[in-house]
């Protein structure tokens, strides 16, 4: 007769089968209180929820990827990336409030009224004209967030 593995804890770290990534995600999820599930599916509450990206990789340089693309919500959130020296435009207009938050790099942002330029951990709120697009002024590449409100 085939042995049976013990019951999965998130308590009990010798009972979790195989080393690595299970017993890392049942040892979180014991820590935050909630069931592995609940971890994984990002449904806790249905007070948020949650976005999950597998990898930022297929971000490819020059591209503006949603993170969070519900109008219903009344916000938007976009990770703007930039190769050296390239510009990225807005792929659409939008009328309403504006923020950009630079994550990586030097970026410049182009306005209807001004071009600002702001470092990483620097933010830009737009409320009377739209962002027209972004130019990465840096040695390097650069990435921001566009996140609107509706």
């Amino acid at each position: 007769m085939p042995r049976r593995r013990p019951a999965l804890s998130p308590d009990d770290g010798r009972s979790s089968p195989g080393p690595g990534p299970l017993r890392h995600a049942l040892a979180t999820a014991g820590r935050l209180n909630i069931t592995l599930d609940e971890l994984l599916s990002g449904e806790v509450t249905p007070d948020y929820r949650i976005d999950r990206r597998r990898s930022l990789s297929n971000a490819r340089a020059g591209s503006v990827l949603p993170l969070l693309d519900d109008a219903e919500a009344g916000m938007r959130a976009y990770l703007v990336s930039m190769p050296r020296s390239a510009t990225v435009e807005a792929p659409f207009t939008h009328k309403g409030t504006e923020f950009v938050g630079v994550v990586s790099g030097l970026v410049q942002v182009l306005l209807g009224s001004g071009r600002p330029v702001l470092r990483r951990g620097e933010t830009l709120l737009a409320t009377r004209r739209g962002i027209d697009a972004w130019r990465n002024v840096g040695e390097s590449d650069a990435q921001c967030l566009w996140v609107l409100r509706d």
